[in-house]
């Protein structure tokens, strides 16, 4: 499962961006936290891993869950 950094993320509108190892930039809604996160937990920063995910508007991440609760920007 690829992991990632959120790089951007709007508490207030429940989505984000998660930023792979390979640069790109993975849209996520709150729907796709799992593990029991709650996405107002989420920091920029943060390592999580996810499911990539093409779609017509470009890469999302799916399936996302936090590798490090600790590490933040």
């Amino acid at each position: 499962m690829p992991t990632g950094t959120i790089r951007r993320l709007f508490v207030t509108k429940g989505f984000g961006f998660i930023r792979d190892e390979q640069g790109t930039d993975h849209f996520f809604h709150m729907s796709a936290i799992r593990g029991g996160s709650l996405f107002s937990a989420l920091k920029e920063g943060q390592r999580v891993e996810f499911v990539p995910v093409n779609s017509a508007r470009g890469p999302r991440a799916g399936e996302v869950r936090v590798v490090d609760r600790a590490r933040v920007a």
